[in-house]
């Protein structure tokens, strides 16, 4: 459980006071509904300290939680400060997924064996021929001499 007292302020004057219980199990319970299960969240105090977290354990950060994208200990964090609650912060954290993993998801491996496809392709193309590029021919009204030896166009 985390309470506060909070002022009520009427006019610029402190006319009551009000206690407000937040239970972190029930924290912990919204931060687990559609998350993904790679993606860790944790609601965490400026000085560091975790006031409560869903998903896989993360190194806890050592300071206030920088806002942005931070990579250290093998984890990319970031972090935003609560608007209503200054001093607060939801951090999310999760691996970054290495070149293998990316390589093997099914739309990046259906583009790279495309390219693989290819590129040999035109490479059998490029031996078949025994020359790396097309031989174009000029057009027919070309001036000068044709390179197969045939006259050309006279002016």
């Amino acid at each position: 459980m985390v309470a506060v007292t909070a002022p009520v302020a009427i006019d610029g004057r402190v006319r009551a006071y009000i206690e407000l219980e937040l239970s972190t199990a029930a924290l912990g319970r919204v931060l687990s509904t559609n998350r993904d299960s790679a993606v860790a969240l944790q609601v965490m105090l400026a000085g560091g300290t975790g006031v409560t977290s869903a998903g896989p354990r993360f190194p806890a950060l050592s300071a206030a939680p920088a806002t942005g994208i931070v990579t250290t200990h093998r984890w990319r964090y970031t972090a935003r400060e609560v608007p209503e609650a200054p001093g607060w912060y939801v951090v999310a954290a999760a691996e970054p997924p290495s070149t293998f993993q990316l390589a093997v998801q099914p739309t990046q491996a259906a583009i790279l064996g495309l390219a693989v496809l290819m590129l040999a392709m035109a490479w059998l193309a490029s031996v078949g021929t025994g020359r790396s590029r097309p031989r174009i021919s000029p057009p027919s009204n070309w001036p000068g001499p044709r390179p197969n030896g045939a006259p050309g166009r006279t002016p």
